[in-house]
């Protein structure tokens, strides 16, 4: 979808009550288009799922949409996966999230955080709402930072899927 219509289809949801998942996975979104979505979010609460995956978000799409969960109450589960998320945007949600006590689900899997962000995340996980993080195929390196991730999940109920192939499966949307 073209940012042009990313747009337009931004200012049609602003007042809509009916739409409750917003899907736009592969769709080349750029972080500009990310931001008119967060203008969306800002205003309309009744979206559930935000599924941005595969796309071309980046530091300043996330900023943006970070900023948006601020005042969003409605976003339930965030399907980030697959965009150009580094350690500054994911620091910066991850933060974001520590404010916004509705998002139950946070899925990040290849994007190219690291360890700043599972620092902020064992942060974030000691006074959580969330259910369920995936972090699988991300540039975290630091092994004793995710076993005290793991640990801090298994302490406070977070299902945290950080391994490629986990015997544990479980559905995300529990």
């Amino acid at each position: 979808m073209s940012e042009p219509g990313i747009n337009q289809l931004s200012q049609a949801l602003k007042q809509n009550t009916s739409v409750r998942h917003l899907i736009l996975s592969n769709n080349k979104i750029s972080d500009f288009a990310a931001a008119a979505l967060a203008d969306l979010l800002k205003v309309n609460h009744f979206i559930g799922w935000v599924v941005l995956s595969n796309n071309a978000v980046g530091t300043f799409g996330i900023k943006s949409i970070a900023d948006a969960l601020l005042q969003n109450k409605g976003v339930l589960h965030l399907v980030l996966s697959d965009n150009p998320i580094n350690d500054e945007a994911g620091v910066y949600l991850v933060n974001a999230l520590k404010k916004n006590t509705t998002v139950q689900s946070l899925f990040i899997q290849g994007t190219q955080i690291g360890n700043k962000t599972a620092e902020a995340l064992l942060q974030l996980m000691k006074n959580t709402q969330l259910k369920t993080i995936d972090i699988r195929d991300t540039s975290i390196t630091d092994q004793t930072l995710l076993a005290k991730l793991k640990e801090e999940a298994q302490n406070n109920g977070v299902f945290l899927r950080s391994e490629e192939h986990t015997s544990e499966l479980q559905s995300p949307c529990n």
